[in-house]
């Protein structure tokens, strides 16, 4: 059911996603973005980049855009919900993370004080690498009215510091239905979802990683020969994947047979692409949630908390490569299990797939309570 709003009130929300041209982040906005509109809320943007959210923002030609969030803000658009979607938003990596942090908590407590209702969704906490900000991190979920997350470490985390209006549900993105398509596969097409390191704890690990990729899609090629190879670039924004991605197709001598496909804002039309792959190498988290989402069996590459938590959470115990290891891998012994379907995640329960709408659903809950509502007839 819609929400009709008593006495036409005009109900306004300031929407805040992590865009950097990046797919998974931008699936989530516009679910995010959809979902308000059709319940006739008013949206406002954060943008703090045009360069980032232009390819995200020209699909709405009704959102408006605000620069930053302050009292004036507030009182002159009649902000009713700050509505904060994203998995990866509570990272620790740094103390220039930490740091942030507490200027997001500062932001967040005017937000409460001018009466702003705080809603997060579908996220998950860490890798803390630095231990500077966490009491920021705590300060955030207490301030906040309601929040998701989207693993069980994630949920025992903010277990321990709120008592109520938290709820875990899995990754978002498992609720697209119109993204399960499960009849494009074509013969011997591996997927690969590559991978540049950015922050200090992974940039150490791209030549390592690059190397191992080059290694695994040439012994793929070499094994099969009316094999192809796709190379997705999941974010081609200012932590793109691009500078991986060139160098595994540098090292292919017959380019016919490998190509770069990049997300450049138009989600169906890059998933056409990887509809089409027979396996995947998957590194980008939701590579991982979009290949069982197509059936396609896939083998993780793990780079971050959130991967090992959801594969913890999946009970898989299959076939992983850590990306502080790929300087050991055998590519001969990945490369079969790749070829053979041996020890790759392939499936996940339909009760998955249909608990991951509780997000938005939970959120409709609360609009509802903090708005005096009725339902359209």
């Amino acid at each position: 059911m819609d929400i009709k709003f008593i006495g036409g009130k005009t109900v306004n929300a300031i929407v805040d996603v992590y865009l950097d041209n990046n797919l998974g982040d931008n699936i989530m906005g516009e679910m995010l973005i959809n979902f308000l509109q059709k319940n006739d809320i008013k949206c406002y943007l954060l943008i703090n980049n045009e360069f980032t959210y232009s390819n995200f923002i020209d699909k709405f030609s009704d959102v408006d855009i605000i620069n930053n969030i302050d009292k004036e803000v507030i009182k002159e658009k009649a902000i009713d919900f700050y509505i904060r979607v994203g998995g990866s938003i509570f990272p620790h990596n740094t103390a220039a993370d930490g740091i942030f942090r507490y200027h997001t908590l500062l932001q967040y407590k005017m937000m409460k004080q001018n009466g702003v209702k705080i809603f997060i969704l579908g996220c998950n906490v860490g890798p803390f690498k630095s231990s500077i900000g966490i009491g920021a991190t705590k300060g955030i979920i207490k301030t906040s009215n309601l929040i998701t997350c989207r693993d069980k470490k994630t949920y025992d985390f903010i277990s321990k510091i709120k008592k109520k209006d938290f709820f875990i549900f899995p990754d978002i993105v498992f609720s697209r239905k119109d993204l399960r398509k499960k009849n494009k596969k074509e013969n011997d097409v591996l997927g690969i979802s590559t991978y540049t390191g950015y922050t200090k704890e992974l940039i150490k690990y791209n030549y390592d990683y690059t190397k191992m990729m080059c290694g695994i899609v040439n012994k793929y090629l070499l094994e099969k020969r009316n094999g192809k190879v796709k190379l997705f670039v999941f974010d081609s924004g200012y932590n793109s994947d691009y500078p991986t991605s060139h160098r595994i197709y540098d090292s292919v001598k017959d380019k016919k047979r490998i190509e770069i496909i990049d997300f450049s804002g138009n989600i169906y039309d890059f998933m056409d692409e990887f509809y089409k792959c027979s396996v995947m190498i998957g590194t980008r988290f939701h590579s991982i949630v979009l290949a069982l989402l197509c059936n396609t069996p896939i083998l993780p590459v793990i780079y971050s908390n959130k991967t090992r938590n959801l594969l913890s959470d999946l009970n898989y115990q299959g076939e992983i490569i850590k990306i502080q290891n790929c300087r050991d891998v055998n590519i001969n012994r990945v490369t079969n299990s790749i070829i053979n379907g041996i020890g790759l995640l392939d499936s996940i329960d339909n009760k998955i797939l249909e608990d991951s709408e509780g997000h938005l659903n939970i959120l409709y809950r609360y609009i509802i309570k903090n708005v005096e509502t009725v339902d359209k007839k």
